[in-house]
């Protein structure tokens, strides 16, 4: 047992500093953030299936799955359209459901709409 637990601390500890260090640099990147600019932040997407609660053998092989992605915006307030105090950073939160299963199509399709090359 203290076997096993070892090997989880090892591991752990890699996790906390790889943890530490990137809100260390999402807090940089905020602290730096300037007017009419904005930070995304993507994480990666998930696929879930929905299945009925009575679900028979066909409906195992004909599936209904989706991916989910999260992102979430930082920005500074637009003082002419929302009334709270100015330079105040605000987080917005976005979730796109697609039933791509490929997520790189839909993460290109999105990223483009978003920032257009």
């Amino acid at each position: 047992m203290l076997t096993y637990f070892r090997s989880k601390l090892e591991s752990f500890t890699q996790h906390q500093f790889s943890a530490n260090w990137k809100i260390n640099q999402l807090n940089s990147l905020k602290q730096c953030l300037q007017e009419n600019t904005c930070l995304v932040v993507n994480a990666f997407s998930e696929n879930y299936r929905g299945i009925k609660k009575d679900e028979l053998q066909s409906g195992y092989f004909c599936k209904t799955e989706v991916s989910i992605h999260v992102s979430v915006i930082y920005r500074y307030v637009v003082v002419k359209y929302e009334h709270v105090n100015e330079n105040e950073l605000v987080s917005e939160l976005m979730f796109c459901i697609s039933p791509d299963g490929i997520h790189d199509h839909f993460l290109n399709s999105g990223g483009n709409k978003i920032s257009p090359r």
